[in-house]
């Protein structure tokens, strides 16, 4: 089916683009998000294509998502719902101090980054946990 991924493009829309669509688009599909799962609303087709999915709940953000429709399994990425003025004003962190803060005894930096679900500090090539 080639590199097929899913976008988050608001709270509740998921946007698909297919290759080409198969018999099991005739099948219901399914969002899990943290070993829950939220159920479609409804099916937009834009064209024989892309497809456009309402959900009953909003899909939470920061947490690894995706789609299963029929044997088919899609991860769900952000998209088009971080240029919103919803996302800006609910995750707004323009008061934290971020980035490095040094003293005398230490130096400690903070990273902020809503949509990020792992990562990694490496300090002269050594991981740092």
């Amino acid at each position: 089916m080639g590199n097929i991924i899913a976008w988050q493009d608001k709270k509740d829309l998921v946007t698909i683009d297919f290759n080409e669509t198969n018999e099991w688009t005739e099948l219901d599909p399914v969002i899990k998000s943290e070993n829950k799962e939220i159920a479609v609303q409804s099916i937009d087709w834009l064209n024989s294509q892309t497809a456009r999915l309402t959900l009953q709940k909003d899909l939470p953000l920061g947490s690894q998502a995706k789609l299963i429709w029929g044997e088919n399994e899609w991860p769900i990425y952000p998209r088009n719902i971080v240029k919103t003025r919803w996302f800006d004003q609910t995750f707004d962190a323009s008061s934290e101090q971020l980035g490095p803060v040094y003293s005398k005894e230490k130096t400690s930096f903070s990273v902020w980054h809503l949509l990020l679900i792992k990562w990694i500090l490496f300090y002269k090539n050594i991981e740092l946990k």
